[in-house]
């Protein structure tokens, strides 16, 4: 029995190895080298292996994890409050790893390693695509905030919403401007074309994958304001709903629950956690009109929040509610209660035909 400990650079590692005696010992490996390929060999059922996650740590858990008895990939923000060192190296990193891994294991305790949940192939593809879609969208705003502020140097003032309809850019490009002025104005009308065809690329990859969602998508679509790709973003973040023991740690995970600290019988309540997931934040924002709409009761805690707080409490309070809701639908496998069935199988049948369509001229 041998326990590793992998500090996991983009080109290389450094590892250290620990057996049962505390014999030890320290190596920088090349990554796809054949070096590499030797360390994976060397690896057993009776291993153990921990490693910080980093951009590529799902690569470096997939070639890992089949070969050794477990493999932990490490949260580093807890681990380096576990482990401050005035004196920070690779090799001192993953000597820390190896020695707090093997402690672990042998004492059968395993919070005394933070862990991050290591989600499945198809989540992973979903995460990924979710990132490049976030980054696009965001280039597409900034595409939009600067032909605006373009249009507002040159005393064109319109509407937001009527800059961009079809039926206009012909009047803002014969509209007076200087020439350096028009230059970027057709540049970056050409950009938001090319971005926002990019971005409908991406929107239809992210649909297509949730093929392998189709009890999720049914569950989520129930409520109203989650349509197909709002409830594939959730998913990406949730993962596996069963991995939450209830609704106020997936409320923390997913942003929307406030930091309380609690000393001498005083609880001070801060802001939320922001070393969580915010996808699903993103995209719930988008649909507070809908959610009032879709439910009574949410309305009027709505309109009673209103009173006194700010509107972003309040949109983080109907979040929440949502996410507590969204728990119980996914922990008991049953459609919301308030559910619209005319909006909900209207949203089902149009997923149904896109799949169908797509899988044809695939």
């Amino acid at each position: 029995m041998k326990f590793y400990g992998v500090d996991l650079h983009s080109n290389n590692i450094q590892v250290s190895i620990l057996d049962q005696d505390n014999l030890s010992l320290n190596a920088r490996i090349t990554l796809n080298s054949p070096a590499f390929q030797d360390f994976l060999s060397d690896l057993t059922r009776d291993d153990y292996v921990a490693v910080e996650a980093s951009t590529n740590t799902f690569w470096f858990y997939a070639q890992v994890k089949d070969r050794v008895n477990q493999c932990l990939v490490i949260n580093p923000f807890e681990f380096k409050l576990i482990c401050h060192s005035a004196v920070k190296t690779d090799k001192r990193d993953s000597s820390k790893l190896a020695k707090l891994l093997r402690y672990s294991i042998l004492q059968k305790d395993p919070s005394i390693l933070p862990c991050v949940y290591v989600p499945d192939q198809k989540i992973i593809q979903l995460r990924s695509l979710f990132t490049s879609y976030e980054i696009v969208k965001k280039q597409k705003n900034m595409t939009k905030n600067r032909i605006h502020s373009l249009l507002k140097q040159n005393a064109i003032i319109l509407d937001t919403k009527d800059i961009f309809k079809s039926s206009f850019r012909e009047k803002i490009l014969g509209s007076k401007v200087d020439e350096v002025a028009l230059f970027q104005i057709q540049f970056f009308f050409h950009q938001l074309d090319e971005t926002e065809s990019q971005l409908k690329k991406l929107k239809t990859k992210i649909l297509e994958q949730g093929k392998h969602f189709l009890n999720e998508i049914r569950l989520l679509t129930s409520i109203k304001g989650f349509s197909v790709i709002t409830s594939l973003a959730l998913i990406s973040d949730i993962a596996d709903i069963n991995r939450f023991s209830n609704e106020k740690k997936l409320c923390s995970y997913l942003r929307t629950a406030p930091r309380i600290d609690s000393s001498n019988n005083k609880d001070k309540i801060g802001h939320v956690n922001k070393n969580s997931r915010t996808l699903t934040l993103n995209f719930l924002t988008q649909s507070i009109l809908h959610f009032r709409s879709g439910s009574k009761k949410l309305d009027a805690f709505y309109t009673k929040k209103r009173k006194g707080k700010s509107a972003g409490k309040v949109r983080i309070a109907v979040m929440r509610k949502m996410i507590v809701i969204v728990f119980h639908i996914l922990k008991k496998n049953e459609l919301y209660f308030y559910t619209d069935k005319q909006n909900h199988q209207a949203k089902l049948l149009h997923y149904a035909h896109f799949l169908k369509h797509f899988s044809e001229s695939a």
